[in-house]
C-alpha cells in the first residue's frame, strides 16, 4: 500500500535534496541551480538513478499489487494501469524507453477521446441529426 511523504521525510528518505517554503521555492532553486553550474554542487540525471529502488523483482511484486488495486478501485478506469506500465517500461527497459512508451499512450489516448468528444460537442450544439 502507499502512503504519502511529507517534505521531512522525502528528504530524510532522499528522495529530495532539499524542502523549503513555498514563498522560498524559486530562491531556493535558482540558488541550487547557479551551484550545480557553478559545479558546487553535483549534478545527477534523475531519469538514470535506481539507487533508492529495490531489486527488479520486489519492483514488480510492487507494480503487480498497483495494477491489482487500481482494478479493484475503478475497474472501468484505465489511466491508472496506463501509468503503472509506463513507471514499469522506465523501470525495466530504461529512461528513455518510458518516456517513448507515455509518448504512445498519449497518442493512443488522444485518438480514442476524440470521437467521444466530438459526438457531445455534435449534441451540445444542438444537432440532434447526423
Amino acid at each position: 500500500m502507499s502512503k504519502t511523504i511529507k517534505g521531512m521525510g522525502a528528504q530524510e528518505l532522499g528522495l529530495v535534496d532539499a524542502v523549503t517554503s513555498a514563498n522560498e521555492l524559486v530562491n531556493a532553486a535558482c540558488s541550487w541551480a547557479l551551484e550545480i553550474v557553478e559545479k558546487k554542487k553535483p549534478w545527477f540525471r534523475s531519469l538514470h538513478r535506481t539507487d533508492k529502488l529495490p531489486d527488479l523483482a520486489e519492483v514488480k511484486d510492487v507494480l503487480k499489487f498497483a495494477r491489482v488495486q487500481a482494478k479493484m478501485k475503478g475497474a472501468n478506469v484505465q489511466h491508472p494501469i496506463v501509468c503503472i506500465d509506463v513507471i514499469e517500461e522506465g523501470i525495466v527497459s530504461g529512461p528513455r524507453a518510458g518516456l517513448m512508451k507515455v509518448n504512445h499512450q498519449l497518442v493512443l489516448f488522444y485518438v480514442s477521446i476524440a470521437p467521444v468528444f466530438l459526438v457531445y460537442f455534435h449534441f451540445l450544439t444542438g444537432n440532434s441529426v447526423w
